[in-house]
């Protein structure tokens, strides 16, 4: 059997918090910075979370967990109360934080993206509606869409 895989985007982690949360001013922060901040994360078992565990194991350091939650939208209620940060795919936050509500966010150093992608067995015959949700899938522009929606840029004044 024959695979096809096709790659959409980046995957990025990144860490945020609401705008009056005192985070360092520049675009990244260390994994060292990141450690010593009120964390609430993913529990263990998620991938995402396995990721973020690696980043502070390389770096020698142990974060602040505060919370751990496998529910997103937990996590982003106690984000917008203000007393955590998180660590997250920028690709989370667009659907669960409303326009009024803004976020700080800041790419990790060092952090290396994972890929999100499809892949579909060649060989299988491929029903119309999967073909065209196939094609409508790999040409959207995923990375554009997400930083359109996702990202902000980081603040030097306040």
């Amino acid at each position: 059997m024959r695979v096809e895989v096709r790659t959409l985007y980046a995957e990025h982690q990144v860490l945020a918090a609401v705008d009056d949360f005192e985070l360092p001013l520049q675009p990244e922060i260390t994994w060292e910075e990141a450690a010593t901040l009120p964390l609430a994360l993913l529990t263990k078992g998620m991938h995402c979370r396995q990721l973020i565990d690696t980043g502070f194991q390389i770096a020698g350091v142990t974060p602040n967990v505060q919370m751990e939650s496998d529910s997103l939208e937990l996590i982003h209620a106690e984000l917008m109360l203000g007393n955590v940060v998180t660590i997250l795919p920028i690709a989370s936050f667009p659907l669960r934080i409303s326009g009024e509500q803004k976020l700080q966010k800041r790419a990790l150093q060092g952090f290396s993206p994972g890929f999100i992608g499809l892949c579909r067995m060649k060989d299988e015959p491929i029903t119309t509606f999967a073909s065209r949700a196939w094609g409508t899938a790999v040409a959207i522009d995923h990375a554009h869409a997400i930083e359109k929606s996702c990202l902000t840029p980081v603040e030097t004044e306040k």
